[in-house]
């Protein structure tokens, strides 16, 4: 149990740089907030839990200002317990492929905590998302990191090997030239992908390149 200090600007999508002061106007959207929080690593992936109902106070005011539940606003915030505020990090399959890219306790607060603490603290300082938070839907979800992690051969090779797996994507593995030219979303909004889901569709695009240059 302890507190999380992020002092960070944003410097990509799902990027961010440690900076000990504010960048210059306009480089980036720095932030200096304090989480309070407990970890616990007994299983294989660790969980993470909120301790002083920071969260909860902002979830309670989401629901009298939209009329939602409060355990409809808390999954907003990417909280997933009702009674416990178990922080959602990422997406379970997202925490596999980061914990084996970047093990131990330093890639987890590098790659998880830390861009997921930084959202918040954006969020609470400037009214917005830095990004977009990853869809509940793993196979949008999963799409969509393909595009955020283009930059980290490491992390994209661990994205592409985990699609390889993921039944959600088995339609795109077997014919993605006709996923390109269909671009169905996968959230079943009856809109093209590339429009409703932008990033996702990127990450579509790279994934579907490298399933045609293996052949």
């Amino acid at each position: 149990m302890g507190s999380f200090h992020i002092k960070a600007t944003k410097v990509g999508e799902m990027e961010i740089l440690d900076s000990q002061n504010p960048p210059r106007e306009g480089a980036g959207y720095f932030v200096d907030d304090v989480f309070h929080m407990r970890a616990c690593f007994g299983g294989d992936v660790p969980r993470v839990y909120e301790t002083d109902g920071r969260f909860r106070r902002i979830a309670q005011k989401m629901s009298d200002e939209t009329g939602e539940s409060l355990k409809t606003c808390l999954l907003h915030l990417h909280i997933y317990g009702y009674h416990n505020e178990e922080l959602c990090l990422a997406h379970q399959a997202e925490i596999g492929v980061i914990m084996r890219v970047y093990p131990g306790i330093e890639g987890f607060f590098n790659h998880l905590l830390a861009p997921y603490f930084y959202y918040h603290a954006h969020l609470a300082k400037y009214g917005e998302e830095p990004w977009k938070g990853l869809d509940h839907n793993l196979a949008i979800a999963t799409l969509t990191r393909i595009y955020t992690a283009r930059k980290d051969p490491n992390l994209l090779a661990g994205f592409l090997q985990y699609a390889d797996t993921c039944k959600e994507l088995a339609d795109i593995r077997e014919n993605p030239d006709d996923f390109l030219r269909q671009q169905p979303c996968r959230c079943d909004a009856g809109m093209r992908m590339s429009e409703c889901h932008p990033d996702a569709f990127r990450g579509a695009q790279i994934l579907c390149r490298e399933l045609k240059a293996r052949l």
